[in-house]
């Protein structure tokens, strides 16, 4: 990224950005190509930076933090009831076991047009770096800079908060949004967003924590619904080429 190329733009509140279209048109409309491919990636998987992150940093706060993200081979393809679904598994930080769960979206650009932009944009950095580079080869502190630089990182906290205090904003858009617009119910989005059905409300301590198993196929029908309007915005303007030319990681 460079001076000459702003890509900050004003959010106008946490309500706003509560609107599925509004939230979405505004990730289609960062002025930074390499910024947007990130901001899509955050917001379809919900994934929080450490677990999307393959660079790990530590401080004194977090001095085991570990970054765990996908590297590029391990994204791929499936078919569940005749419909392609792009798979990314990621590993689960804040459970004991850290168990992978896996981000299904639709390949059929009538329902995720945005999906074909992160296969592209894996295929083609897998055949120049090679299948064992990082999805988002970064560490958590510049993936939260790029969306501080977009204007997401500001969005959901309050005013007696500082500005950074909603790290993973677009975790928490994604997530808001598969409840509202696609009707995930709390076990659907406990999977997706990698809670514990305790730490979710709904009780975990029993045979049901233990003995429940859920997979990517229990949600994905869900996802086959329709963007709201009658295109989808800013895929035109996506390229991979853009993406992979972010500053890299020293």
């Amino acid at each position: 990224m460079t001076s000459e190329e702003p890509i900050r733009q004003p959010i106008d509140g946490p309500m706003s950005a509560l609107d599925y279209k509004y939230t979405r048109d505004r990730i289609a409309g960062i002025t930074n190509a390499a910024v947007r491919g990130i901001a899509i990636i955050s917001y379809l998987t919900a994934g929080r930076a450490s677990e999307l992150c393959g660079i790990t940093i530590r401080n004194n706060k977090h001095p085991n933090l570990e970054a765990v993200g996908p590297k590029l081979k391990d994204v791929t393809v499936a078919s569940y009831n005749g419909i392609q679904a792009l798979l990314v598994p990621l590993i689960t930080l804040k459970r004991r076991k850290r168990p992978v769960r896996i981000i299904a979206l639709p390949m059929d650009p009538r329902y995720e047009p945005w999906t074909a932009f992160i296969w592209k944009y894996v295929e083609s950095r897998k055949a120049s770096e090679g299948p064992d580079a990082y999805l988002m080869p970064w560490n958590r502190h510049e993936l939260w800079q790029f969306l501080d630089e977009a204007g997401f990182q500001a969005i959901l906290h309050s005013d007696n908060e500082p500005a950074n205090s909603v790290h993973n904003p677009l975790r928490h858009l994604r997530l808001t949004h598969l409840r509202n617009y696609y009707g995930f119910d709390a076990f659907q989005l406990t999977f997706y967003a990698g809670w514990t059905l305790q730490a979710s409300g709904m009780g975990g301590g029993g045979p049901m924590g233990k003995y429940l198993m859920q997979g990517w196929q229990d949600y994905f029908s869900k996802l086959l619904k329709p963007l709201p309007g009658s295109s989808a915005p800013g895929v035109a303007s996506l390229s991979a080429t853009e993406t992979t030319s972010i500053v890299p990681v020293k």
